[in-house]
């Protein structure tokens, strides 16, 4: 792990540019959107909209490549009940996302986030492969990506403070234990 986290620091010392800045407000406007498209319309091509964003390794492997990436837009919640939960989560993620960015830097973020990614796609792929090659969409989402930041904001700053139900102060710590 030292030889990796050498190595990430050494391309990022190399490549000072390199890095998308302020990728979590693009990860959670594209969250936003994506939410608001199919929570205002439940019809059949919300549906459809919904559906090519999804991860599905039948079709990649056929040339919709953009799901490779466009899994990491949908959002966990879609019933318009839950705007107030998708607005909440969506803040807390660009709020730990541009902090984990100030403290890291960009590139170091961005090899961070897009890792993430490269993962989550390995995963899926594997798990298509396991369960037969089906035209299947797997539930694949960036929920798990936005856990992992929250876990390494926690070990970052642990003595942050949170409002919980946005009245009980806890820190940030005992909120990842």
């Amino acid at each position: 792990m030292k030889a990796f986290d050498r190595a990430v620091s050494r391309f990022c010392y190399r490549h000072p540019k390199f890095g998308i800045t302020n990728l979590m407000l693009y990860v959670v406007i594209g969250n936003a959107l994506i939410y608001l498209v199919f929570a205002m319309s439940r019809n059949e091509m919300a549906f459809r909209f919904y559906e090519y964003l999804t991860f599905n390794p039948y079709r990649i492997v056929r040339g919709q490549v953009w799901r490779l990436v466009s899994f990491v837009f949908i959002p966990g919640y879609t019933s318009i009940g839950d705007l107030l939960w998708m607005a909440i989560s969506l803040y807390f993620y660009y709020f730990i996302g541009s902090t984990l960015e100030r403290a890291w830097g960009a590139g170091r973020f961005t090899i961070y986030y897009l890792t993430g990614v490269v993962l989550n796609v390995i995963f899926g792929l594997i798990l298509w492969a396991v369960y037969g090659f089906g035209d299947v969409s797997i539930g694949l989402t960036a929920s798990y990506l936005n856990l992992s930041m929250f876990f390494s904001f926690a070990v970052l700053f642990p003595e942050t403070r949170v409002m919980v139900l946005f009245i009980i102060p806890v820190k940030i710590k005992w909120l990842a234990v």
